[in-house]
């Protein structure tokens, strides 16, 4: 069951709307079908606009399946953070590339799975440390705090790359 929110940027390029999912593996969780709350895909393209509108996708999606305000809100950014970064990185800041964001909901979990087709993550998820004086605002990077947020609100940050693709879970206890 594949969502087709915001697909209409990857018509226009005739490019693929749906990727075999399963061509990549992903670790398994060990799940009761009858568990399951939600499990749906979304397609988006490397934009800001599409970032925005698909984690408000999810972020309605996660509250229909009765995901805490709380936590529904960390997961968003920590979502944003992710998909800014593959924006950013894997893609160097080129719009028009496909990610496919997935949502897993069981009644004690909550993961995202995100794929990208672009250059690989050289530098891992682990927290970067960072030496800055929080008082002195002119002297705050301007980025560098993404993984940092995501490993912060998230139970779980897994990068692996397989096949070409870069596949990054996140991971949330309910």
């Amino acid at each position: 069951n594949f969502n087709q929110r915001n697909i209409a940027p990857a018509l226009a390029l005739n490019k693929p709307i749906f990727r075999n999912w399963m061509a990549v593996s992903i670790p398994k969780i060990n799940v009761n079908i009858s568990r399951v709350l939600f499990d749906d895909v979304y397609q988006m393209m490397s934009d800001e606009e599409a970032i925005i509108d698909v984690s408000e996708a999810i972020f309605t999606d996660c509250k229909k399946n009765g995901v805490d305000e709380k936590v529904n809100s960390e997961v968003r950014i920590a979502l944003v953070e992710a998909l800014n970064n593959v924006a950013e990185h894997a893609y160097r800041g080129e719009r028009n590339h496909i990610i496919d964001v997935r949502l897993f909901i069981r009644k004690d979990i909550l993961r995202l799975t995100i794929k990208d087709y672009g250059g690989p993550n050289l530098h891992g998820v682990e927290p970067i440390k960072l030496n800055i004086d929080p008082d002195d605002i002119q002297e705050l990077p301007v980025g560098g705090f993404g993984l940092n947020i995501m490993n912060k609100l998230m139970d779980r940050v897994h990068y692996h790359r397989e096949e070409g693709v870069n596949v990054l879970i996140l991971e949330r206890k309910l």
